[in-house]
């Protein structure tokens, strides 16, 4: 967790808090007024609705962060956006076809899902998820300023989640794993993408030869 993120965990932990408590002492004082018979007395609509804030604030931190995408992407994303636009992930298809290549999958329609997630103001904090319909792969593009980088991107993926492969049932599957993830925080990745992302479908194309290695000489 960054610093960012940790004060901004710190400081609406503390915002709740505070709500929390104005809300217990108005419901303690409306009790205190009522004495013996606080029991038998229906609140009214002022105490119904604290009584219900302080529910909601109990077993929903997180309602004040619904703007954010959900919690289970690594990093904690802030904001979304669009990776075309980024100078570190410009040109995507281009990488998309380099990937597609060096896979070998290029005599076919492949189609894939982009969205980027920036941590701080800085566009070189940010990271694009890619899910790959056809192989249903979600991998993690950091980009590059190099267009020779940038281009091989997704074939030197530091993440490549396979469902099936890469993800398991539950958290205490995940074990000790730094790198399993569960099944629904993958679908969870991957229904975002198709709700806020940026879609490519790739048609067959021709991919240039590849390098003969030294032993077929």
């Amino acid at each position: 967790m960054g610093a960012r993120d940790g004060r901004c965990c710190l400081l609406h932990m503390c915002a709740s808090r505070t709500i929390i408590r104005a809300h217990f002492i108005r419901l303690r004082d409306h009790l205190a007024s009522q004495g013996k018979s606080a029991r038998l007395s229906p609140l009214g609509p002022a105490m119904k609705s604290s009584l219900f804030a302080v529910m909601l604030l109990i077993f929903n931190p997180a309602s004040a962060d619904d703007h954010a995408p959900s919690r289970p992407f690594d990093p904690t994303p802030y904001t979304r956006f669009t990776v075309s636009q980024s100078a570190y992930h410009r040109d995507p298809i281009i990488t998309l076809k380099t990937l597609i290549a060096s896979e070998q999958k290029n005599d076919r329609i492949n189609r894939f899902c982009l969205i980027g997630y920036e941590r701080t103001d800085d566009p070189s904090d940010g990271y694009v998820w890619v899910h790959w319909l056809e192989e249903q792969t979600l991998m993690l593009w950091d980009g590059s300023l190099s267009a020779d980088w940038r281009a091989a991107g997704l074939t030197t993926a530091r993440r490549s989640l396979r469902l099936g492969r890469d993800t398991v049932k539950t958290e205490y599957d995940i074990g000790g794993s730094t790198y399993l993830i569960t099944e629904q925080t993958w679908h969870k990745r991957a229904n975002d993408c198709d709700t806020f992302g940026e879609k490519y479908s790739i048609h067959p194309f021709k991919a240039p030869p590849r390098p003969r290695s030294n032993d077929a000489d």
